[in-house]
């Protein structure tokens, strides 16, 4: 936890379990970071919560009374005087300025912020950490010399918040190096929904119906507009259209293990093995070997160099297994919705309709769906491409 969320205030926001891959989606797409933890919940200061809410409003969701310090004032107003509050948060301000309470970045294209506050989180730098003087110095070179995609990094501090600055390896590497030229082309076949234009010719607008590989913007420079060519950048999202298709078969064989049987007992002894006890059967290819190592530990603490590893035999064999209709049906619907939340997991969900069919083979159910996603891909010029378009 934050410690500017515990002295300015906070809220928590729990998403429902279906709704995960959603709601970061949209953050993500909005700029907005959050670190969710794996019951779906994440923490946002007071004074965001309200942007937070708005930008959840589609999805589901609970919002948590105010938290922190605020809350606690708020609750205990009647019982304590001005005068214990008001020591009681001097004491704490003054406390507190020996921590970290804020960190901004800076610099940073490709990389994002939640990227780089890990990176300095995994060398012992983060939000309510102690400020630690010289030693920012050695955190900037840990981060250089682990991180692969860093070639510069400075933390300064202001009063009680950090500014990072960064520049990224590639923004280094390509400073003094010619620049490549290229478009942005369609990935697949779609309706043009957003496009945003960093660099280059637009050459679709809202509404285009385009194919996979139309040009979307165009790295060549009309005449009018000064001519020459451009590294095309922009975003451009689309509404595109999917079909998954799963058929579950009347009967279906699958590989089931037998229940294991003790095999072998051993007591290992740093990296050497005692055998205790060995039963020798028929080993082969459907045998499955299961091991089981207990590590030897000291008054439930002290980790020792001695342990006893046990060896269990099973065997696989394919048994058949038939369903009735319902147990198809099921069983479809369970397969498609783990396929959906996988294939649309980056991309917003605008039209969803499902069917199903049963036929003498099984039971075969199609999902049509309408997804809202990024569409654009650079393709760079070629040599060739570069004289004609010229001409």
């Amino acid at each position: 936890m934050r410690i500017d969320h515990y002295a300015l205030g906070y809220r928590k926001i729990s998403v429902a379990d279906d709704e995960r891959a959603r709601a970061l989606n949209i953050l993500v797409k909005r700029g907005m970071s959050c670190k969710m933890r794996i019951d779906g919940s994440f923490y946002v200061s007071l004074l965001n919560a309200k942007r937070y809410e708005n930008a959840l409003a589609g999805v589901k969701h609970t919002v948590s009374d105010v938290c922190g310090i605020p809350a606690f004032f708020l609750k205990y107003r009647k019982r304590y005087g001005i005068i214990v509050g008001f020591l009681i948060a001097f004491v704490y301000i003054l406390a507190s300025t020996f921590f970290v309470w804020d960190i901004r970045i800076e610099g940073n294209e490709t990389l994002s912020d939640l990227k780089i506050e890990e990176a300095l989180e995994d060398h012992g730098f983060a939000v309510g950490s102690l400020w630690r003087g010289a030693g920012l110095s050695d955190v900037e070179t840990d981060i250089l010399a682990s991180s692969s995609d860093i070639g510069w990094i400075n933390i300064n501090r202001r009063g009680c918040v950090a500014y990072v600055t960064v520049k990224e390896k590639n923004t280094v590497a390509n400073d003094g190096e010619k620049e490549f030229y290229s478009n942005v082309v369609a990935k697949e076949d779609c309706v043009i929904t957003e496009i945003t234009v960093k660099r280059g010719i637009a050459c679709v607008k809202v509404g285009d119906t385009v194919k996979a590989g139309q040009l979307l913007i165009s790295g060549v420079i009309p005449s009018d507009l000064g001519g020459g060519f451009v590294h095309a950048e922009g975003d451009v999202f689309g509404a595109v259209s999917e079909k998954i298709e799963l058929t579950v078969p009347k009967v279906e064989y699958k590989n089931e293990l037998s229940e294991p049987q003790l095999s072998g007992i051993y007591i290992k002894i740093f990296n050497f093995s005692i055998k205790l006890f060995k039963k020798y059967g028929k080993i082969d290819e459907s045998c499955v070997i299961i091991e089981d190592m207990k590590e030897g530990v000291l008054f439930g603490k002290y980790r020792i160099p001695f342990g006893i590893r046990t060896e269990y035999l099973g065997y696989e064999s394919e048994k058949s297994h038939a369903y009735t209709e319902k147990e198809m049906t099921e069983i479809a619907g369970e397969r498609m919705r783990s396929l959906s939340r996988v294939r649309f997991i980056e991309a917003d969900v605008l039209r969803l309709k499902t069917s199903g069919e049963f036929s003498a083979y099984g039971y075969t159910m199609t999902t049509y769906a309408t997804v809202h996603k990024s569409i654009g891909e650079e393709r760079p010029f070629s040599d060739e491409m570069h004289s004609s378009q010229g001409r």
